[in-house]
């Protein structure tokens, strides 16, 4: 499975295209493109880094498929289209491991249609302990396109 255009859409909104280098929040890491935190090459984007719109997209599309990788490899059930993209805009913000060791991830696992899920979704909302209402707005959106099939963004 891969991410659809709906789901590419998805993440790209929230993420948006810089082309320096930035800080989402003080404490984060330093990001750019499409929300990357590594380059080309693997090593961490640094303050200072630049990169063209074409050369973030490009990279964009082939880091996407680490987080579909993962989100295939820790989800045992079939997932609709959907939420396949949901879950990889989810783990794109919140990383692999923070999402395997998630409850969320828990409760897919053993029905995926839980509407309990949607709750989970919402607890990301947080860095740093602060919540965000730009990831609460996300949470929102990934919950509403991973029940519904419609983005709302």
């Amino acid at each position: 499975m891969t991410t659809s255009d709906k789901g590419k859409k998805l993440i790209t909104h929230f993420e948006s295209i810089r082309t320096e280098a930035y800080k989402v929040t003080p404490e984060g890491n330093w990001t750019y493109g499409i929300g990357a935190e590594t380059k080309e090459d693997g090593t961490p984007v640094q303050e200072g880094d630049t990169i063209t719109k074409d050369e973030a997209i490009a990279l964009f599309s082939r880091q996407l498929k680490q987080y579909e990788t993962n989100v295939i490899r820790l989800i045992f059930k079939p997932l609709k289209q959907h939420q396949f993209d949901a879950l990889v805009s989810f783990v794109y913000n919140v990383g692999s491991g923070n999402f395997a060791n998630s409850t969320i991830r828990k409760k897919i696992n053993i029905n995926p249609d839980d509407r309990t899920i949607s709750a989970e979704f919402a607890k990301w909302n947080k860095s740093a302990g602060k919540v965000l209402n730009g990831l609460t707005k996300r949470r929102s959106a990934e919950s509403h396109y991973y029940f519904s099939g419609e983005l709302v963004l």
